[in-house]
């Protein structure tokens, strides 16, 4: 078995991505993994502003002209339909995140399928669109997580989870990671939209023989 810390956004299409080519990558050589999923903030105070569209955002913000967002989002589209995921980034909001990486930490806390709560996450927003920051949202996700309502609620507004989730997002920017997701296996580590051959070398190179 091997221990991989992941630091993540559920905003994060890569990373979504990126969840789905470390498990394609451990099943190519055989390598049974762990996971240990850790907050990232791609926005760590929130928005500036709230609900935008990406690319409204993409192109007032980021500086991009309308075809370099037509580009990457199709590039998006295309790298999640290759490991079997439909991604809606052109409808994607701008969205506060720090609410339901709480949610996230919650269902650790209480040991339920973690792997398959960040999923219905990630499908949440970036298949389903919804705005994850909203309490009605949150409520429903957190329920399909195994939670229950007061738990749910409990969640959103604790200071201790919150502390939970800035701890994970300050270690990652003390590691330095240029980018989410960011794998971490003892002293290796690998960071941004890595391929499925990237993912499978860091693997073998940080796993040691198996």
């Amino acid at each position: 078995m091997t221990d991989v810390q992941i630091w993540a956004d559920v905003r994060c299409p890569w990373c979504w991505i990126g969840h789905r080519r470390l498990e394609r990558a451990a099943r190519e050589i055989g390598v049974d993994l762990v996971l240990s999923h850790r907050s990232f903030l791609l926005e760590p105070e929130g928005p500036p502003i709230h609900g935008q569209l990406l690319p409204e955002v993409a192109t007032s913000e980021w500086g991009m002209k309308s075809d370099e967002w037509a580009s990457l989002s199709q590039r998006i589209r295309e790298a999640g339909q290759d490991v079997g995921l439909d991604i809606s980034i052109d409808t994607a909001l701008r969205t506060d995140s720090r609410a339901v990486h709480r949610v996230l930490r919650s269902a650790q806390e209480r040991g339920l399928d973690v792997d398959g709560a960040w999923e219905r996450a990630f499908e949440a927003h970036l298949r389903g669109n919804l705005d994850v920051s909203d309490p009605d949202v949150l409520q429903q996700l957190g329920i399909d997580m195994g939670l229950n309502a007061t738990e749910v609620h409990a969640a959103i507004a604790s200071d201790h989870l919150a502390a939970m989730v800035r701890d994970d997002h300050r270690e990652a920017v003390d590691r330095r990671f240029p980018s989410v997701p960011a794998f971490l296996i003892g002293d290796h580590s690998i960071s941004g939209a890595a391929s499925v051959e990237e993912l499978t070398s860091f693997l073998q190179k940080a796993s040691g023989p198996q």
